[in-house]
């Protein structure tokens, strides 16, 4: 009986927080340097840099593993232009060791980076509505 009461309370517990999940994560820049632990996009992308201030698109984004060896794809909106995007790409993957292999930039830019046998790419188009949309993809390189 005591596990049973147990075994609610806990299924409630997690049932109250599943429902306290938003569609997409609004990051603060405030908020952020106020939390003494890494931003919800450092705690996503691991060992590739993402901007603060931006909001995950979670239902377009999926992320397995994490640290140094995560794969998959994160996608948000950020309020910098295309350019400030583009140029923040350019530069600081390879203060966290990723090496730049090709970039493109026109209205829909994109980034290439390698590091050890992972590959990233980084696509940044801007929005009908201001904002810039952006989208990391890293896998696996082929052997």
């Amino acid at each position: 009986m005591l596990f049973m009461r147990a075994l609610v309370i806990v299924l409630a517990t997690l049932l109250a927080s599943a429902c306290a999940t938003n569609s997409a994560v609004q990051t603060d820049k405030g908020a952020a340097a106020a939390n003494a632990g890494p931003s919800i996009e450092q705690r996503l992308a691991g060992d590739f840099p993402i901007p603060s201030g931006v909001t995950i698109n979670q239902s377009d984004s999926m992320v397995l593993g994490g640290g140094g060896s995560w794969s998959g794809r994160i996608v948000f909106t950020t309020s910098s232009s295309a350019n400030e995007t583009f140029l923040f790409f350019r530069d600081q993957p390879k203060s966290a060791g990723w090496s730049l292999v090709a970039s493109l930039f026109s209205k829909a830019s994109v980034l290439t980076f390698t590091k050890g046998n992972r590959s990233a790419t980084i696509q940044i188009d801007t929005s009908t509505f201001g904002s810039t949309n952006v989208s990391i993809t890293v896998g696996a390189l082929s052997n």
